[in-house]
């Protein structure tokens, strides 16, 4: 096995066994609504402005793709003020409207993620474990504590 492959499998490993408490033992994705993130809605809204607004074709597409929901994506160290603003979000509907508001995380800052791959690589290398877990997984994990009452269904990006 390639000394890539083998180590993005011991980072995964990690990776699962930090997060898995988390899990509920429950289906996240039943009877939830799942997060629209404003950022993301406000980020296509503006996309709609550039092409003619929403009487244009392409600005009624982009304004319908505003309402769809997308999961936060965290790719780095820095991407983590963006799952407590997700999440922030969530509760904040939950509390409005009474509903769950499902928050769906993507970690894809992975040790070593994409090693052949210079413009995709992950900003930590494989021997910085320990600073793995300490300043992402830990902070993902009291995150995710803190919002408890939040719906989250986390996936992690998985060693090829």
């Amino acid at each position: 096995m390639a000394p890539c492959r083998s180590a993005r499998r011991r980072v995964w490993g990690l990776a699962v066994s930090l997060l898995l408490p988390l899990a509920s033992t429950s289906n996240p994705f039943e009877g939830v609504d799942y997060l629209v993130s404003s950022e993301y809605a406000h980020h296509v809204a503006s996309s709609v402005e550039i092409v003619g607004g929403e009487q244009t074709e392409l600005g009624a597409k982009l304004f319908a793709a505003s309402k769809i929901p997308t999961a936060i994506w965290l790719d780095s160290m820095a991407s983590l003020p963006k799952l407590t603003r997700g999440l922030e979000e969530a509760r904040r509907y939950q509390r409005l409207t009474g509903h769950p508001a499902l928050v769906v995380v993507v970690i894809y800052n992975l040790p070593g993620r994409d090693c052949s791959a210079q413009s995709s690589a992950g900003e930590l290398s494989v021997g910085e474990l320990s600073r793995y877990k300490a300043e992402f997984l830990l902070p993902i994990s009291m995150l995710a504590a803190d919002f408890h009452e939040v719906p989250q269904a986390c996936e992690s990006s998985q060693p090829c």
